[in-house]
């Protein structure tokens, strides 16, 4: 059954905004199961995109699995207020490298008492999926200052107690030439009461650092806060495998791990080495895959760093020796600033970067 928030063409928001044309979901992105999303315009030509909630379509599905009503209702609604709120806050917060909300409402329904909340945020090129290639010198520069704007943003996110949780390709927009970061609608909040509070891990499962999984449970730092920058530290160089792969590490930690035959009757020592040696394998196949070896070194070292299997190894060692910012990330932000700069010059100058 199509409910109206999957048939909003036509339809004229307040300010004029009409909504011309609607997005289809890609294959393989995951998220967003009640949610539509649109591309509005105004008077100008300015377009823009739109997130409609889906509230019908959540009740519909929930009813068939004997879900109340008025539950399902309180729930979407809990998680649009939250969503919209985490934007607003980071909007007064200045987060240049998050995509930001540029207005909210509700439409009515003129079929039905149930209205669709939306948001709407500046149009991007498209996410970075889109954008990845892997035998390319153009690419490769363009990778590493995508990969600074990322943990840039991210840093702004934490600098405010925001934790993104679901860090991955299709959660990254790029705006011509600056790569910015999407959808906090699983995010946590340190200081703010959220839907997702008490998850281990809210975001894509196949994207999760291993201490998520029962099987490696043990290596969770005990504090709530910690725990989560550790995961969020994770998912910057879960990224950055696969910006250079096309796999990301938990992808490749877990073939590795099954090729190995590791079953649940394993001690924890076991699973540690068994661990150890999928991580160092996994290292070498990233490696392999830069082409531009010059610059291989470093970018391995970063993603074993910040996907080091144990939570609290992760980071370079000088922040893990200062107090109270082990999981900051300024020095790979700097870092990344100064590779993609070096790659950027050297491209500009040679025409290549070997």
């Amino acid at each position: 059954m199509s409910t109206f928030a999957e048939n909003l063409i036509g339809v004229v928001l307040k300010d004029g905004w009409s909504i011309i044309e609607k997005i289809s979901k890609h294959p393989d992105e995951t998220g967003g199961n009640f949610s539509a999303q649109y591309i509005a315009q105004n008077d100008c030509g300015e377009k823009c995109f739109l997130k409609a909630i889906d509230i019908e379509k959540a009740i519909l599905q929930s009813e068939a699995v004997g879900i109340e009503f008025t539950r399902i209702l309180q729930t979407q609604m809990d998680n649009y207020n939250y969503e919209r709120e985490l934007l607003e806050y980071c909007k007064a917060h200045s987060t240049s490298k998050v995509v930001l909300i540029k207005d909210y409402g509700v439409i009515g329904n003129p079929n039905g008492i149930i209205p669709v909340p939306y948001l709407t945020f500046e149009l991007a090129d498209g996410n970075v999926k889109n954008y990845v290639k892997f035998q390319n010198d153009l690419d490769f520069s363009w990778k590493l200052k995508s990969l600074h704007d990322i943990a840039n943003g991210l840093q702004q996110l934490h600098n405010i107690e925001i934790i993104h949780q679901d860090v991955k390709p299709s959660n990254i927009l790029q705006f011509k030439d600056e790569s910015k970061i999407t959808d906090l609608g699983r995010s946590k909040c340190k200081s703010k009461k959220g839907p997702y509070d008490n998850f281990p891990f809210s975001g894509d499962k196949t994207y999760a650092p291993l201490e998520v999984y029962k099987e490696f449970a043990f290596l969770q730092p005990s504090d709530w806060y910690d725990k989560n920058l550790a995961m969020e530290s994770y998912l910057l160089g879960n990224l950055m495998t696969f910006y250079f792969t096309g796999m990301n590490m938990t992808a490749l930690l877990v073939n590795k791990l099954g090729a190995l035959g590791m079953s649940e009757s394993c001690s924890l020592l076991e699973r540690k080495a068994y661990l150890d040696r999928c991580f160092n394998e996994a290292l070498e196949e990233i490696r392999g895959s830069i082409l531009y070896k010059d610059y291989a070194d470093s970018i391995v070292t970063m993603i074993s760093e910040l996907c080091n299997p144990d939570p609290t190894k992760r980071n370079d060692e000088k922040t893990l020796k200062e107090r109270g910012s082990n999981y900051a990330l300024y020095r790979y932000i700097t870092k990344l600033d100064l590779l993609s700069k070096r790659v950027a010059i050297k491209l500009r100058n040679n025409g290549a970067i070997n």
